[in-house]
């Protein structure tokens, strides 16, 4: 296992999920940032973040639309579509 010191919020990281092998999804509820971060050899860069207006409690994705889908605290679902 390796600490990656380069995959960090300003706050707590409370979810994690693979998108492909070479692509990661980080969230932060507590300032409710998303980053996905392209992963690979030496290199580990964040391409693409954004900010929800309410809190997330799920994410899925869907590889063969590219789709991410998310789930708010008030039940609500949100899409962003990406070529990963």
């Amino acid at each position: 296992m390796i600490d990656e010191e380069r995959i960090c919020h300003n706050f707590e990281i409370t979810s994690l999920m693979s998108i492909n092998n070479e692509v990661l999804l980080t969230y932060s509820m507590q300032d409710q940032m998303v980053k996905i971060w392209r992963l690979g050899g030496e290199e580990c860069t964040c391409f693409k973040e954004f900010k929800l207006k309410v809190k997330a409690i799920c994410f899925e994705f869907d590889a063969t639309s590219n789709c991410l889908a998310f789930m708010d605290t008030n039940c609500h679902i949100g899409t962003f579509q990406y070529d990963f």
